[in-house]
């Protein structure tokens, strides 16, 4: 592409001489999820995951929430696909500040 004719990747995708060394899952990742707001979302939107039901959830949010409702949306979409819920089947209501 002739964007791309000019870009050295190189130095980024160097692999240094070091055999002895790991350099995959050298630790493991701490994500403290367990107890994010879309566990809650999750929770109270389980009559609607589970039988379609409507749903209306009105719960403050912080600034550490700022990805709420990605975990919400990919249950959503695991259970129902392409085809989802009709509109307004959960509807949430955050009030306060996050992004």
């Amino acid at each position: 592409h002739w964007k791309a004719r000019g870009l050295d990747f190189s130095k980024m995708f160097f692999k240094p001489d070091a055999p002895h060394e790991a350099v995959h899952w050298t630790e493991r990742q701490k994500h403290p999820i367990d107890d994010v707001l879309d566990r809650k979302l999750i929770e109270l939107a389980k009559p609607a995951l589970e039988a379609r039901q409507p749903v209306s959830i009105e719960l403050p949010i912080r600034n550490v929430d700022r990805s709420t409702g990605a975990m919400l949306s990919g249950e959503v979409a695991k259970r129902f696909k392409h085809k989802g819920l009709r509109e307004d089947t959960i509807s949430v209501k955050l009030t306060g500040t996050a992004g």
